[in-house]
């Protein structure tokens, strides 16, 4: 049988500006590779030009409209906007536009992220998100953002997966700053992303009540390794420390939410507070080690379906350069979705991860995301086969029979 997908959804994928455009010089990463790429605990490399999709996005958008792509998300630089507190660059506005208009023109939606890991410089000096006046500085350039550019976006979220990004800086200190931060730091920072969020999503709705504002976090699918009592309970522990808290305190001020999904954890007693991925459960892996399991993104989009807000898959992909198992990996994870849908779970989009090989941050330019493969060398483009048959599945809006019997073992 074919899965057919509701009227309306939305087929396509997804960049974010540092990890595509390059020579991102006011931000606090470009920063931090200058000074540590290659070090020990420093990025392996540095982004450097990245895609050069800052001149580039014509042809990238080509290539996405091309593959019948329905909405396309980015992210705006803030550290582009706003390289100065307070000074705003109005020909990066400038650039943004045509960007958003790039998208739209190609009869694409816009799901535009203002955060997407990145710090302006200036702010990074004044404490980052530990700062009390943290939520007021990102109000302001939300706002700003609203007034320029929101009749060119579809889509506003506010931040990308804030609580991956906060426990990689602060508590397994893989990311920048690394070094003197603490538990205290976690948690200024966390309380900051949540209060930047509300802060962010009111300055939008000051501008335009009817725009539609949303959140994107990682959601990780999380299961007992034996169903006893006390696993149930760290299970449901782990759920908390790691997502519930945030989206359920983040549900009274959003309009939907953005879910990533890329893990599964099967925990046992000892794993009350951190991934120990003490458990070996996966049969299938990509290219960086990431457990593929189709599966979890049904359990994910359960989850979050009980706060009763529309749910977007913001991102959703794998690391394999020799794209051996990516159609696969889209199938099994959109035969879930439709599960999912069918169930009564309002979901609405689907947003592959990546449109193109980019900057996998810390692991520099090692791991192939893209429907799109970038050579490194000359920056070509250029499309690969499992995107080809992603493009039938957002041409027709359904996974058809042929797919379903190749890869869903009934």
């Amino acid at each position: 049988m074919s899965l057919k997908f509701p009227d309306n959804f939305l087929f396509g994928a997804a960049t974010s500006s540092y990890q595509v455009e390059g020579n991102n010089v006011n931000s606090d990463w470009w920063v931090w590779e200058e000074t540590h790429a290659g070090l020990k605990g420093g990025p392996k490399e540095k982004s450097g030009i990245a895609c050069d999709s800052y001149n580039r996005y014509e042809e990238d958008f080509e290539l996405a409209k091309n593959m019948n792509h329905t909405v396309q998300r980015v992210s705006i630089e803030w550290s582009r906007i706003e390289p100065e507190e307070g000074v705003f660059n109005e020909a990066e506005i400038e650039h943004y536009a045509k960007v958003l208009d790039a998208i739209r023109s190609r009869g694409m939606k816009t799901f535009v992220t203002l955060w997407h890991f990145t710090n302006p410089k200036w702010f990074r000096d004044n404490k980052g998100w530990g700062n009390l006046k943290a939520p007021h500085y990102f109000a302001r350039y939300s706002k700003y953002i609203a007034q320029k550019l929101g009749d060119k976006i579809d889509y506003f979220s506010t931040l990308n997966e804030p609580v991956v990004y906060i426990t990689l800086r602060h508590l397994l200190r893989t990311w920048m700053p690394q070094k003197h931060t603490s538990i205290l730091d976690f948690f200024d920072g966390w309380i900051g992303l949540l209060r930047g969020h509300f802060a962010s999503y009111k300055a939008i709705k000051s501008v335009n009540e009817n725009y539609i504002v949303g959140i994107v976090e990682n959601v990780m699918c999380i299961e007992p390794y034996e169903e006893t009592f006390l696993n149930r309970l760290i299970c449901r522990i782990r759920k908390y420390l790691q997502y519930e808290i945030f989206l359920t305190l983040v549900a009274r001020k959003t309009d939907f939410f953005g879910v990533n999904y890329y893990f599964h954890d099967v925990v046992t007693p000892q794993d009350i507070f951190i991934n120990q991925r003490s458990i070996e459960t996966a049969t299938e892996r990509n290219d960086w080690g990431w457990e593929i399991y189709p599966e979890g993104i049904y359990h994910v989009v359960k989850e979050v379906a009980k706060f009763k807000k529309p749910i977007y898959i913001t991102e959703n992909g794998l690391a394999d350069a020799k794209d051996e198992k990516r159609e696969g990996f889209i199938v099994r994870h959109l035969y879930w979705v439709h599960k999912a849908i069918s169930e009564g779970c309002d979901i609405r989009g689907y947003m592959h991860w990546s449109l193109l090989d980019n900057f996998e941050w810390a692991e520099g330019y090692r791991w192939k995301f893209g429907l799109i493969e970038v050579d490194r060398n000359t920056l070509e483009r250029k499309v690969r086969p499992s995107a080809k048959t992603y493009a039938e599945i957002c041409k027709t809006n359904e996974v058809l029979d042929e797919l379903v019997d190749k890869y869903i073992v009934s």
